[in-house]
């Protein structure tokens, strides 16, 4: 049996691999602050307040930097999902 006598998966856990790949580039094409927020909070689970510490920023501009960096990621998702 060769690779074309394979069947095509279409699974669940395809998808969403597919999808965490489409957000990690994304993620990786935000600016360094944002990016670092993103993984920070959404990915090591980080509060403000230690994120705040860790960057020298107060809790209160993390709060708007990790606001902004979703609403690009948003933004950029709803643009995928127009052109598909």
């Amino acid at each position: 049996m060769n690779n074309q006598d394979l069947p095509v998966s279409s699974t669940p856990f395809d998808s969403t691999f597919e999808s965490m790949q489409v957000v990690e580039r994304m993620v990786n094409i935000l600016p360094p602050t944002q990016k670092s927020i993103i993984l920070l909070r959404d990915i090591e689970g980080y509060t403000y307040s230690d994120i705040g510490q860790i960057l020298d920023l107060s809790a209160s501009q993390v709060k708007v930097y990790l606001f902004r960096a979703r609403m690009k990621i948003k933004k950029q998702l709803v643009g995928l999902k127009k052109l598909a």
